[in-house]
């Protein structure tokens, strides 16, 4: 196979070289099959929250784009606690009650937390993702490579919906209960209840604990995460109006939809690099029918392609003006 005149392309996670071989009639009649049914596809009313191949790469990118132009530091917490190495935190974002609206709303209240935690919090760079599952309440995914407390996040997100009466539901319910009830809710034992409980009785049951956050530290985490709740496809009991009515299913800042990577060498320049780091393990050849990917092992990554690979994509993000956050 001859390469010498092709370009390889740095993406946040991998390298890409564009083959550009003798046509092959059955290659090609695959590929114009496949455009045919993809265009076929877009008259067809979305019913199913599966990602398209485009969408789950441009997730990938987008998240993977924020792990890698996120500098590692170590940021104190309200309480003094030092989280080390943070880059990035996953967000999940619950109803604290059973679902009351359309999904259509709830995601303005999405769009209401967003503009809140912008504004407020100088989140700039995120990704998020709806789950939609059938005869269960909507949640949101998302990403976002600024650090912020829970606190924080769970007081915008709970200000977002206080309008449309989740909390004063959730406070009407739990304020009605006993606390050997409450333990029973939460299949607890009184000792075990006891404490949140309390908690639940001094704020009137006003706050109620509809967000987990996580920190990721790791390329690991990342790739962890993208698969288990972002670009993974979605399985199970889905309801085909729910999902046509709701729309886009996920969607990014306009800081990484702009972002473009446009890293690019000439295989003969870079020849014998790949190779190189391809036998130690730093980077694993994968041929398709058009093009061939070096996935980068961030884990055994290191010297000087570590600081060449991220000089590159710091250098193509200044390019579009990508905010990178330092603290």
């Amino acid at each position: 196979m001859q390469y010498s005149d092709n370009v390889v392309q740095f993406y946040p996670n991998r390298l890409t070289v564009t083959t550009h071989k003798k046509p092959r009639f059955d290659v090609v009649d695959k590929y114009y099959n496949a455009t045919l049914k993809k265009l076929e596809n877009l008259k067809i009313k979305k019913t199913s929250v599966n990602l398209s191949k485009n969408s789950k790469k441009n997730i990938r990118d987008s998240i993977m784009g924020m792990y890698v132009l996120s500098k590692p530091r170590t940021v104190k917490t309200p309480h003094n606690k030092e989280i080390y190495n943070f880059r990035q935190s996953f967000v999940t974002l619950t109803l604290p009650s059973a679902q009351m609206h359309s999904d259509v709303e709830i995601k303005g209240a999405l769009n209401h937390f967003l503009t809140n935690v912008r504004r407020a919090l100088k989140i700039e760079n995120y990704v998020w993702k709806a789950e939609l599952q059938k005869n269960e309440n909507i949640h949101f995914h998302l990403s976002f490579d600024k650090y912020a407390h829970y606190q924080a996040i769970r007081y915008y997100w709970l200000l977002a919906l206080k309008p449309l009466g989740y909390i004063d539901a959730y406070s009407t319910k739990f304020s009605a209960m006993s606390l050997a009830q409450y333990a029973k809710h939460r299949n607890l034992t009184l000792v075990a209840a006891s404490a949140a409980y309390a908690d639940g009785c001094r704020s009137r049951w006003r706050v109620p604990n509809c967000v987990d956050v996580s920190s990721v530290r790791t390329a690991n985490d990342v790739s962890n995460y993208l698969s288990k709740y972002f670009a993974k496809s979605d399985e199970g009991d889905i309801d085909p109006e729910r999902i046509a009515a709701f729309g886009r299913v996920w969607s990014r800042s306009q800081s990484l939809s702009r972002l473009k990577y446009k890293n690019k060498f000439l295989y003969s320049e870079v020849k014998e690099l790949l190779a190189s780091l391809t036998i130690s393990k730093v980077l694993k050849k994968v041929s398709y029918d058009f093009s061939t990917v070096y996935y980068i092992n961030f884990k055994k990554m290191d010297g000087a392609f570590k600081k060449f690979f991220y000089m590159l994509l710091h250098s193509n993000a200044s390019r579009y003006d990508y905010p990178i956050p330092y603290s």
